[in-house]
């Protein structure tokens, strides 16, 4: 990968320096630069971390380069090239103000699947406060930066416990930003005091306590809502951004594909199995997008369809509920 423009320093710790750059496809990156020569061990172990995890809630890496020009000393040094936040801000920026409830959860929820993601992996954060959290305007978040201490598998438990100690703070602070969630800000309190933690304990304080965001309804959310679109020619299926009904309950997720119509047909199967007539065609194709219309989720009117994930469950599911989806 080259690096054809330095636009910004961007931030960096006590050992580092992160740069805005653009690289030879023209799209933007953040580079990291160890300030010093015993450092680049450090650059060498955080990317061999990084590269290890794929998950949307840590931060891409790109690549490791061991040649990279320093804009700052001119020199040439080891650097990690990275996915750039846009007008992402930190935790503790986030913090700073009162959010609103369900935000929190939505944030809180995230960073619990990051955590597990990288434990999956084996392997430790290590690093986990407020200023290594990055919360995009859409509220999803990136957790950057995990230790530049090489991979030992002697510590590897040591740093998962210390992980889910920081953990729950950070969960108690973002419930400590709201002026709500009373109940669930006393069970974390306990839960800190308990010696030894699980991640699966930390995640049932929170995905029981999210509601179905319909509006006057309080029952418990089941599954969070995504917009999908697909290309028509190669049915390329991708994610789009939808926040007009985040959460829904078992019977509003029911009643939203019921009630579910395409402007074409009065009655359609949604999602892959969606059909219209194209300008290019007379006939109706396979394809998905069609303005599919939605009593609760999809209210910005574009194009595409929804799907939904069951909280605190990697799976995403197209149609009503199924007895199984539990």
């Amino acid at each position: 990968m080259q690096i054809v423009e330095y636009i910004e320093n961007i931030g960096g710790g006590a050992f580092a320096k992160v740069w805005l750059a653009k690289d030879d496809i023209g799209r933007k990156v953040a580079v990291k630069f160890f300030d010093d020569e015993p450092n680049s061990y450090n650059a060498f172990n955080s990317a061999n971390r990084l590269g290890i995890v794929n998950h949307q809630n840590v931060i891409m890496l790109y690549s490791f380069e061991d040649k990279q020009k320093n804009p700052t000393t001119g020199t040439f040094q080891n650097a990690l090239v990275m996915e750039y936040c846009e007008s992402a801000k930190t935790l503790r920026e986030i913090l700073d103000v009162k959010i609103s409830e369900n935000n929190a959860f939505k944030i809180g929820i995230q960073l619990i699947d990051a955590i597990e993601a990288i434990h999956n992996c084996n392997l430790g954060h290590y690093d986990l406060h407020d200023e290594n959290v990055l919360v995009l305007p859409s509220s999803d978040i990136k957790v950057i930066d995990l230790t530049e201490k090489q991979i030992d598998a002697e510590f590897i438990e040591w740093e998962q416990s210390d992980d889910l100690i920081h953990l729950v703070n950070r969960l108690t602070d973002l419930l400590n930003a709201t002026n709500q969630s009373d109940r669930v800000l006393s069970k974390l309190y306990k839960y800190k005091a308990q010696e030894k933690k699980n991640i699966r304990d930390i995640r049932k304080l929170f995905v029981k306590e999210l509601n179905c965001s319909v509006n006057g309804c309080n029952a418990p959310a089941i599954v969070e809502v995504f917009l999908y679109d697909m290309y028509p020619y190669d049915e390329f299926e991708f994610l789009q951004d939808d926040f007009t009904c985040p959460y829904l309950c078992d019977a509003h997720w029911a009643e939203n594909e019921e009630k579910a119509r395409s402007p074409i047909h009065e009655k359609t199967k949604i999602g892959n199995k969606t059909w219209r007539i194209p300008i290019w065609s007379e006939k109706p194709v396979k394809g998905a997008r069609s303005a599919v219309k939605y009593p609760y989720t999809k209210q910005q009117g574009g194009t595409g369809y929804t799907k939904y994930k069951t909280i605190g469950k990697p799976h995403y599911y197209s149609g009503k509920p199924k007895p199984s989806y539990y």
